[in-house]
């Protein structure tokens, strides 16, 4: 299966859209980080096997591997690309939440603070340009 990934987001983050959120056919605020959607595949019985830059993720479910290992997650680390635009819509800010947060609390305010956190740790809030907090919606 292969399913379409936010390549904006870092790739160890576990970022996804807080309930009711879309893409606005604009920015770059859409979908869930990649890290999001192994933990969701994981959970449900498949492995990341291949990943395509700045675009989609191969899934197959564990037991087809029949044993195989699939390449380690952080190999894929590069497949980061930017081509949509900041966030400038005020309304869409902060509305990024922690996928692994949510799944554990079922709470979204919290699930949110964990996403902005998360992204601190990750991103450093001086760097500038398609990749900075404000840029991606978080702040």
């Amino acid at each position: 299966m292969s399913i379409e990934f936010n390549s904006h987001l870092p790739i160890g983050s576990t970022l996804t859209l807080s309930p009711g959120m879309g893409w606005n056919d604009v920015d770059m605020m859409y979908g869930s980080s990649a890290g999001a959607i192994k933990q969701m595949a994981n959970a449900a019985g498949y492995e990341v096997v291949h990943m395509i830059a700045g675009f989609d993720m191969y899934l197959v479910q564990k037991e087809l591997l029949n044993g195989l290992c699939p390449p380690p997650f952080a190999s894929f680390g590069l497949k980061s690309r930017f081509f949509h635009y900041c966030v400038k819509d005020p309304n869409r800010r902060g509305k990024w939440m922690d996928y692994s947060t949510y799944k554990r609390t079922g709470d979204v305010g919290l699930a949110q603070q964990a996403a902005v956190e998360q992204m601190l740790l990750m991103r450093h809030p001086t760097d500038s340009g398609p990749s900075s907090l404000k840029c991606l919606g978080v702040v």
